[in-house]
């Protein structure tokens, strides 16, 4: 398993068909090993009930947010990708967190678990900026079922925004 330099996320982002990676308004931010992805909003929870919110966010010490960017995915069967953080907004206090990879087949948006970790200070999520990177791997070879494939169990496949957990629907 190697990582994707640029120069193959390029090349796998042109590709026929859908392409590894999509952005509705602006360029696809390629990076020397990874695709930096941008915020694009957030759901949060009240109660059970969860309700989209629009625009910029103030994010306060200890709060947990579900967040979702605005690149959409479709990966190939031989090819995973892995979410972190970006480095300036981790300095701050934000943790980044998408459970679990990006697996061979998914398709949709990333849906990113969002938490304030500094004590004291609130952060400002502005829409557009970059929040998480993703890194894309080669497997040895093409997977026998990919993510969305019925006898995988996916929960997640096609998103279009901030999905909260299957088991809280």
């Amino acid at each position: 398993m190697s990582v994707l330099s640029d120069r193959t996320i390029r090349a796998l982002c042109a590709g026929v068909g859908v392409g590894l990676v999509k952005r509705e308004q602006g360029a696809i931010a390629i990076q020397p090993c990874s695709v930096d992805v941008h915020f694009a909003g957030v759901r949060r929870r009240s109660g059970q009930v969860w309700a989209p919110a629009s625009g910029d966010w103030v994010l306060y010490p200890g709060d947990f947010i579900l967040g979702f960017v605005q690149e959409t995915f479709c990966m190939p069967d031989n090819v995973m990708g892995e979410v972190s953080g970006k480095s300036t907004l981790a300095r701050e206090g934000l943790q980044v967190h998408a459970a679990g990879l990006v697996d061979p087949g998914f398709c949709g948006g990333l849906t990113l678990e969002l938490k304030n970790l500094h004590h004291a200070d609130p952060l400002t999520l502005l829409v557009g900026e970059p929040i998480a990177q993703v890194k894309f791997s080669w497997l040895d070879e093409p997977v026998d079922k990919e993510y969305g494939h019925p006898d995988v169990g996916s929960h997640y496949q096609g998103q279009t925004g901030p999905t909260p957990s299957w088991r809280l629907a």
